[in-house]
């Protein structure tokens, strides 16, 4: 995986992405911007960096992986895979990322190129049988 990004929901429930998360006094924040380390005190910087509250619950991580689409695929997605006909949960199990379907768990990468995003965990319901493209 060469991005590490990040997304969540805000408080009115518009979706934004960065590269950064941190928690501030109970409040979750999402960094958007340019960050990175300094090569002269090996601390983080952010240029151009904009902290938005997101619901914690709502983080995502990008998996480094696109549909067959070539939508990224986050953690907390819901995945179509048509060559099973199944429905998935994409979760973080064990140092990678999997997917779920009803307790069968493969590699995200295993089914990727056959598979599309449909949404995601928080706007809709996993039993759902409407899957057209």
């Amino acid at each position: 995986m060469d991005i590490i990004e990040f997304r969540g929901r805000d408080l009115s429930g518009e979706w934004h992405y960065g590269n950064a998360v941190q928690e501030i006094e109970g409040h979750t924040y999402l960094i958007t911007g340019t960050c990175g380390l300094s090569c002269y005190s090996r601390k983080q910087v952010c240029v151009n960096a904009i902290a938005i509250e997101i619901e914690a619950d709502t983080v995502s991580q990008y998996t480094g992986l696109t549909d067959k689409y070539g939508i990224r695929i986050y953690e907390n997605d819901i995945l179509y895979d048509e060559y099973d006909e199944t429905i998935n949960l994409v979760r973080f199990d064990e140092g990678k990322f999997v997917a779920d379907y009803g307790g069968y768990i493969t590699d995200v990468c295993e089914i990727n190129d056959t598979s599309w995003v449909r949404g995601n965990k928080f706007e809709e319901d996993m039993e759902s049988e409407d899957d057209e493209d």
